[in-house]
């Protein structure tokens, strides 16, 4: 994402110490911390010098950037370790830009963030304050779009999606799959007939699932004490099992059909 991440990226408590301006900061995920319907708690921040242009984000102009004291004279004391990436320097851009800095609409809006390399099936929710790095595939719905967010993460993370995912994409080292943008963008989502009451049910059904399962995973990974995660454990496994059988009617698929996908998909 950013093309120099030890400029970039820091750790909360430096940029305090540092006095950078929380308006030019953002929280930035990693693919390691994203688990199935849970982030672990990231204490990284990214410099993010934006804002909203018309379709992309545009770099805030030096003149503006100078309003920001400590942004600018932290990003100035690291001019040096900016230099020298000619990739970068041949483009139009900035010198204090990022090298992806991706679209500040699409980023800060609440979103579904996948980690780009896992063993599994890895899909949880963002919110607008949070950010992602170059370690992480994003996913926003269209304005048009009826289905909700929770319906999308409920089906992106069902057994019958992560069998569909491993069936068509091919596997790097060790079994881990690339989950990006030319991947993800074939994996077909079950749309809804929203005339359709049975339809409408469905959806709604795997919504309420999905708002059971974000705090109760949550919780799961803060809990230490053995006898509540394993409460919480089995409470989400209901969960997926309630998930996984409304996408497989949503699906149409056959009992045997099933049994194919039970048998070589376990979590």
């Amino acid at each position: 994402m950013t093309g120099q991440n030890d400029v970039f990226l820091l750790q909360r408590a430096e940029a305090e110490r540092l006095g950078i301006e929380k308006d030019l900061l953002q929280t930035c995920l990693r693919g390691r911390q994203i688990r199935r319907y849970f982030l672990e708690e990231t204490s990284e921040v990214v410099i993010y010098p934006y804002k909203a242009g018309k379709g992309k984000s545009k770099a805030i102009p030096a003149p503006e950037l100078k309003r920001f004291p400590q942004v600018w004279k932290y990003l100035n004391s690291r001019r040096k370790d900016l230099a020298g990436r000619s990739y970068f320097e041949a483009s139009s851009k900035v010198w204090y830009e990022l090298w992806c800095q991706r679209d500040i609409q699409l980023l800060a809006t609440p979103k579904i963030v996948v980690p780009e390399l896992s063993a599994s099936s890895r899909f949880a929710l963002a919110d607008s304050s949070q950010f992602y790095g170059d370690t992480v595939c994003g996913i926003t719905l269209l304005a048009e779009t009826q289905e909700g967010l929770l319906y999308i993460l409920g089906v992106l993370n069902s057994k019958l999606i992560e069998f569909y995912y491993k069936q068509t994409t091919v596997p790097k080292a060790n079994n881990f799959f690339i989950y990006k943008t030319m991947f993800l963008k074939k994996i077909p989502i079950r749309r809804i007939d929203f005339s359709n009451a049975n339809e409408r049910v469905h959806h709604n059904q795997v919504v309420q699932l999905v708002e059971q399962m974000l705090p109760a995973r949550k919780q799961w990974s803060a809990v230490e004490d053995d006898y509540e995660k394993h409460r919480l454990d089995s409470f989400c496994a209901d969960l997926d099992r309630e998930i996984d059988h409304l996408v497989y009617e949503l699906y149409d698929l056959t009992n045997d059909e099933i049994a194919i996908v039970e048998g070589s998909t376990r979590r």
